[in-house]
């Protein structure tokens, strides 16, 4: 039998280190955990940390090129488990109740890597967490300035064991003799030099000053969430008689970069043909294949899918703009005309607060006009804070109440020829669906430039219900059908909104 020969080992191959590639946030729903995630976390205990501290590092994502498996988790799948965990508990301490939905966005680094580094980046980052220890007494300090260590990560009576074992050893210390004629720091002395001189930098002990190159390592976005953060307090006070923000001329957005824009539908439904310019509706549509550098961010929705940028505007904020968009409409808070006076008040508050937080925060902004068709009065708070003769205002019409539709087009024409002879636009940016567009070509005067943007539903219509995808758009029949099956009823007329855009 002839001798096996025996094969030299192959040479390792040499790995290429992982690079974060881009720094956004991501829907929820778009992501999957790591298929070989060996760790075992407590999501519950993950799950109250975000809801009282926040996210502060985002996870890894993986976009798939290589491995075939889109969007996937390598490092962060707990903090994953833990925004999707709805959780209710109490504080037995403070009594006090909370209610951690579940989360809808995260904030991801994306890479794009191999099997090989997908798994050593899974597993190092759960290595990582094995084996580090306390300070204890160190630790104990930190936490006894706390009002509440809920969302710590201790459990039940952990934290103040600590507390009380590290305050007790504290107290056995015996403190130092201090010699009373020692001149204390802030002394005279520091100052000068016993016969009234000053004494010179030299002479002093002032460390030195730190070199540029310790910001090296720093994300942009990272940088600029901290500056904004610093100005999330910020009171902007507008020349009216509410003091409702007004917002700065020389960061308002010029001119329009195409009188031809297009809301972003989703890449199959507004593919990018690398020239044209989009209206992005903030959590309409996914974000692959979105050019956001020829993008105009808008919320053209229900409130509640923005509300998180009111709660954390210095985070979404930096996102964005790191992400590459440049402008923005002011955020369109909604004027109900289901609510009060005073709802509506607050409304155009947060709206035109934002829009001044995103201009100091280095976005051009485009003021927008929203109104309450059926309070006559509506446009003495509508208005408050909006230039007028700005070069560009944007416009949503899409709310009507279909079962009286003629009655609706007369009272939102009124009011928006009246808001329109008073803001006097050079250019009117106006967003809606085929019936709010014959409201503005047909009823409307105005000798301004306007620039149509057909809304989320109409560019989705093509894409998304004909016949060559199979889906069909549902009929009043069949919705009647569903209603009468849940028993399901109407809502008073009174209380109706119709939104074009949630109707996909």
């Amino acid at each position: 039998m002839p001798k096996r020969i025996k094969k030299a080992p192959a040479e390792p191959k040499e790995m290429t280190p992982a690079v974060i590639l881009e720094h956004r946030t991501m829907d929820i729903a778009d992501l999957t955990p790591y298929y070989k995630n060996a760790r075992r976390g407590d999501a519950e205990k993950v799950g109250k940390s975000l809801h009282l501290n926040g996210q502060y590092k985002e996870i890894t994502v993986n976009i798939g090129t290589h491995t075939g498996r889109p969007y996937e988790v390598l490092a962060g799948n707990h903090t994953l488990q833990g925004a999707l965990k709805e959780i209710v508990w109490r504080d037995s301490k403070s009594r006090k109740s909370y209610h951690k939905m579940p989360w809808e966005e995260i904030a991801v680094g994306l890479v794009d890597v191999d099997e090989e580094m997908a798994s050593r980046i899974n597993v190092v980052d759960n290595q990582s967490q094995e084996g580090g220890t306390y300070d204890e007494p160190s630790l104990a300090e930190l936490i006894e300035g706390m009002q509440t260590t809920e969302g710590l990560g201790f459990v039940d009576d952990e934290a103040s064991e600590l507390i009380a074992q590290f305050a007790k050893s504290a107290e056995e210390v015996s403190l130092p003799d201090i010699d009373r004629d020692t001149p204390r720091a802030d002394s005279q002395d520091d100052y000068d030099d016993g016969e009234g001189r000053e004494r010179r930098p030299k002479d002093r002990d002032v460390p030195e000053e730190k070199e540029a190159d310790d910001l090296e390592g720093v994300e942009p976005d990272a940088e600029l969430q901290i500056v904004l953060e610093h100005r999330m307090d910020n009171m902007w006070f507008g020349d009216n008689e509410w003091g409702v923000p007004d917002l700065l001329p020389d960061m308002l957005v010029q001119a329009l970069p195409s009188n031809d824009i297009k809301c972003w539908g989703g890449e199959k439904a507004t593919p990018d043909d690398g020239k044209q310019w989009f209206l992005y509706n903030y959590r309409m549509g996914e974000r692959a294949g979105m050019p956001f550098d020829r993008t105009i961010l808008a919320f053209n929705t229900h409130d509640h899918k923005f509300s998180n940028w009111w709660e954390k505007p210095a985070f979404y904020v930096a996102q964005y703009m790191a992400a590459g968009i440049k402008m923005a409409v002011v955020p369109d808070f909604s004027f109900y005309h289901t609510e009060y006076r005073s709802q509506h008040l607050w409304n155009v508050t947060r709206a035109q607060w934002m829009g001044r937080f995103f201009q100091a925060a280095g976005l051009k902004v485009i003021p927008r006009l929203q109104f309450d068709y059926m309070d006559p009065k509506s446009l003495d708070i509508a208005l408050l804070g909006i230039p007028r003769n700005a070069p560009v205002l944007a416009t949503s019409q899409q709310n009507f109440d279909r079962n009286n539709p003629e009655q609706h087009f007369d009272l939102a024409a009124k009011h928006l020829q009246e808001a329109l002879d008073e803001l006097q636009p050079d250019t009117l940016l106006y967003y809606s669906g085929p019936p709010g567009r014959r409201l503005m070509e047909e009823r409307i005067k105005f000798d301004g430039n306007v620039v149509f943007v057909d809304n989320y539903a109409a560019v989705r219509r093509g894409a998304y219900y004909d016949k060559s995808t199979g889906k069909k758009r549902i009929t009043k029949k069949q919705v009647a059908a569903i209603k009468k099956k849940h028993m399901l009823e109407d809502q008073p007329k009174a209380d109706m909104q119709h939104y074009e855009d949630d109707e996909d």
